[in-house]
């Protein structure tokens, strides 16, 4: 691509230009963003899926260069990758790779487990929410196991660590329709990037009371006042809080839909993630939070 100022209005593609792809710009700067060439194929479709890089030496935890890029298709059931060149176009290894192993049991049983006689309350299959960042991660070291590159699992290593999402099934009654959950899984940094670990679902929260220091979607406090009520922007403290989470007949304490949509190390300190998303389609939130509570979600 080509960014590059014009001294004057956008104007049509010239006919030697046909094989550029011209955006243009709405805002009146004249900065003209330019493709130089046209894709010759359309590697995938769909939504929900997220780019990342592999480490370059592998899962030792010692080594995080920066490996090939990879586009994150599936989070889970099975977790689906393919590499990705963006200079090479109908590249043949441009496939689909599955993870090898099976995925992890929830680190937490959650409320949407299937009863005897319930009818599945979600969707069969995790879509992705955001990926990823970098965590170190030990196991139980209970038994001597070992992951895909042969590095033994009790020992410290490097995992990446990422969201997805659920959300209830299409045909359930309107009072429980598009109720969405999330949970963080973290798989090895290198292909076939086998899941290791997965919690439970969970629910991210409403604007956060006044002196609180965290967000807990299943808490509140009586004692202080409601930061978003001060809000100068009506969705905050509007009816959009009146749309809450319903599960087999209770009432949470958080959005009915909420919807994580990035997650990035903190600027100067990298064992802190900011985490963004958005609460019921109205409104969005960003928040920090230490990698070790992540990581703690995912340990029974």
């Amino acid at each position: 691509v080509k960014l590059e100022r014009r001294s004057g209005k956008w104007s049509t593609p010239k006919n030697n230009e046909k094989n550029k792809i011209f955006f243009k710009n709405t805002y009146g700067s004249r900065l003209q963003l330019t493709a130089l060439q046209r894709p010759t194929i359309i590697m995938m479709q769909g939504k929900n899926m997220h780019y990342f890089t592999a480490s370059a030496m592998g899962g030792d935890g010692k080594n995080n260069n920066r490996g090939p890029g990879f586009l994150e298709i599936w989070p889970g059931g099975p977790h689906e990758n393919m590499h990705m060149k963006f200079t090479r176009h109908g590249n043949p290894n441009n496939q689909i790779m599955k993870a090898m192993k099976s995925e992890p049991n929830a680190s937490f049983p959650t409320l949407d487990a299937q009863k005897n006689g319930q009818l599945p309350l979600l969707i069969d299959r995790d879509s992705g929410s955001a990926c990823c960042v970098s965590i170190r991660w030990k196991g139980s070291g209970k038994t001597t196991k070992y992951n895909s590159n042969g590095a033994n699992r009790s020992e410290e290593r490097h995992l990446l660590l990422g969201f997805s999402h659920r959300k209830t099934r299409r045909g359930a009654r309107a009072a429980i329709q598009y109720n969405y959950v999330s949970r963080v899984y973290a798989f090895e940094p290198f292909p076939p990037f086998n899941i290791v670990a997965r919690s439970g679902f969970f629910c991210l929260g409403f604007a956060p009371h006044h002196g609180s220091s965290i967000v807990n979607a299943s808490s509140s406090s009586s004692d202080n006042s409601d930061e978003s009520m001060h809000s100068d922007n009506e969705q905050i403290w509007g009816a959009v809080n009146d749309y809450k989470l319903k599960f087999r007949g209770t009432q949470y304490d958080c959005p009915r839909i909420h919807f994580v949509t990035g997650i990035a190390e903190k600027i100067g300190d990298e064992e802190t993630v900011i985490i963004s998303y958005g609460v019921n389609d109205c409104y969005p939130r960003m928040m920090e939070v230490p990698k070790n509570f992540l990581v703690s979600l995912l340990k029974p």
